[in-house]
C-alpha cells in the first residue's frame, strides 16, 4: 500500500527507540521570524554560556530570551530569500573573542563580524571573500594545521581560504581544482579523509579531490570520479559507517528533491575504489524507508546523538526552499529527524527517529551541547524561525 507522504511524520513515534533510554528533545522557539537559513553557536560574551547566532542577532544563553544586535535587524519575507544562507563562529583575529561568519546569497560576499569584546558596541563587518559559491560552504580543518579553513567555490573553482596576517583584509582563495561546473548554486560539498592517509579531501556529488602530501606550491588536487547522488544536496561527510576500516560517504542526494544515502567504500584488488549506495531516505517519492519519506534535505549534520560511540545523522526538510509553490511537496510538514546508526551483526542501517514536524532545516544548522550537560543538542534557523532542540537526559 502506498503511504501518503503527509502521514509519514507520525510513523516514527510508533517505532520507538532501539536503545533502552529513548532520546527525546525539548523544543524552544527562540524567534518566529526569518533571519537566516543557517545558525551558529558560541560563547560570544565569555560568560560561560553558549549563545545562538542567527542573522543579525545573538540570543544570549542559557535562556535565549535576551538578544544582542550584530547588524541591521532585517527580518525577511518567508516567501522570498535572506542574505544569510549560512552562519559560523570562530576567533578569526585571534584576540580571544569569538567572531561570527555570515555567508550571503550564493555567489555574493561572505563577511565575518568582529566581536567588540569587553568594550561592547558595534560588530565591525569585514569581507571574507567577495564571491562565495556553492550552497554548503563550510568551516573545516582542511589542511592539517590548527586553524579552520573556509571551503567554497569562486570563479567555477573549488578551494579554500583562511585569514592572512591581516584577517580584516579579504582572505586569499587557494583553488584546488581547475575551472569546472561549480557555479554559484552548486549543491553537495564537504570534506573528509576518503583514502585513510590522514589528510582531508574535498567531497562533491561527482567525486572527490585527493589532498596531496605537499600543498605549499598550491597544486591542483587529483580528482577521483564517483557518483554520490545526482544533483547534490547538502553538506557531505566521510565516516566509517559499517566499521570495516574504510571511510564511507554520507550525503543528501538532491537538496530540492528526495534522498539521503551512505555510500559504502570498497577497496578493489587493483587498489581502485568502488561505492555501493545504501539509501536512508529514498530517492523515490512514494517509497518510504523504515516508514519515513520527506523531500528537500538541504542540510545534513553528523554527531553521536545517543552516546553509543557511533556517529548518527541529523537532517530534515528545508522549509519553503523556493516558497510555498516551489520544488516538491512544499506544504508537507517541515520535519526534523535523527537517524541512529545501528550495527547489528552483518546488518548496518540508520533507524529514523522523529524530532519535530514544524521547524525543519535551512541550508545549514548546528549540533552542539548548548547547555553543556554532556548531551548534544540541535539548533536550526530557517523560514519558520529559530529553534533550539535540547536533548533531555
Amino acid at each position: 500500500m502506498m503511504i501518503p507522504r503527509f502521514l509519514l511524520p507520525s510513523i516514527p513515534l510508533l517505532l520507538g527507540s532501539l536503545s533502552a533510554d529513548p532520546v527525546t528533545f525539548a523544543k524552544q522557539q527562540v524567534s518566529d521570524q526569518f533571519f537566516s537559513e543557517g545558525v551558529a553557536v558560541a560563547d560570544t560574551n565569555s560568560d560561560g554560556h553558549l549563545d545562538v547566532i542567527a542573522g543579525p542577532f545573538v540570543y544570549l544563553g542559557p535562556e535565549f530570551k535576551k538578544k544582542q544586535q550584530l547588524a541591521a535587524p532585517l527580518a525577511y519575507d518567508p516567501h522570498s530569500y535572506s542574505n544569510a544562507f549560512g552562519m559560523g563562529s570562530h576567533d578569526f583575529n585571534d584576540d580571544g573573542w569569538t567572531d561570527v561568519l555570515r555567508v550571503g546569497w550564493p555567489g555574493r560576499a561572505a563577511h565575518w563580524l568582529e566581536n567588540p569584546g569587553k568594550k561592547g558596541g558595534d560588530w565591525p563587518e569585514h569581507v571574507l571573500h567577495p564571491t562565495v559559491g556553492t550552497e554548503s560552504p563550510m568551516l573545516v580543518n582542511l589542511v592539517g594545521d590548527e586553524a579552520l579553513e573556509f571551503i567554497f567555490s569562486t570563479d567555477k573553482k573549488l578551494g579554500w581560504a583562511a585569514p592572512g596576517s591581516d584577517p580584516k583584509a579579504p582572505w586569499k582563495f587557494h583553488p584546488v581544482t581547475p575551472e569546472g561546473h561549480w557555479q554559484r548554486y552548486t549543491h553537495g560539498f564537504g570534506a573528509g579523509d576518503v583514502n585513510g592517509d590522514g589528510r582531508a579531501d574535498l567531497l562533491t556529488a561527482s567525486g572527490w579531490f585527493e589532498q596531496p602530501a605537499d600543498i605549499s606550491d598550491g597544486p591542483l588536487w587529483d580528482f577521483h570520479p564517483a557518483e554520490f547522488g545526482t544533483k547534490g544536496g547538502a553538506q557531505m561527510f566521510a565516516y566509517d559507517v559499517n566499521g570495516d576500516g574504510l571511510n564511507d560517504i554520507i550525503t543528501s542526494i538532491d537538496g530540492h528533491g528526495y534522498g539521503i544515502s551512505w555510500f559504502e567504500q570498497k577497496l578493489n584488488a587493483d587498489d581502485s575504489r568502488s561505492w555501493t549506495d545504501h539509501p536512508i531516505v529514498s530517492r523515490e517519492p512514494n517509497t518510504p524507508i523504515r516508514g519515513v519519506q520527506f523531500s528537500q534535505g538541504h542540510a545534513v549534520e553528523i554527531a553521536d546523538i545517543d552516546g553509543d560511540g557511533l556517529t548518527d545523522i541529523v537532517s530534515g526538510k528545508r522549509y519553503w526552499a523556493h516558497g510555498p509553490t516551489g520544488d516538491v511537496d512544499p506544504m508537507d510538514p517541515a520535519v526534523l529527524y535523527w537517524f541512529q546508526l545501528v550495527r547489528d551483526g552483518d546488518q548496518t542501517y540508520f533507524q529514523p527517529h522523529l524530532i519535530d514536524t514544524a521547524s525543519g532545516v535551512g541550508c545549514q544548522f548546528v549540533i552542539e551541547d548548548i547547555n553543556q550537560d554532556g548531551h548534544p543538542d540541535i539548533i536550526t534557523s530557517n523560514k519558520s524561525g529559530v529553534f533550539v532542540f535540547t536533548q533531555q537526559p
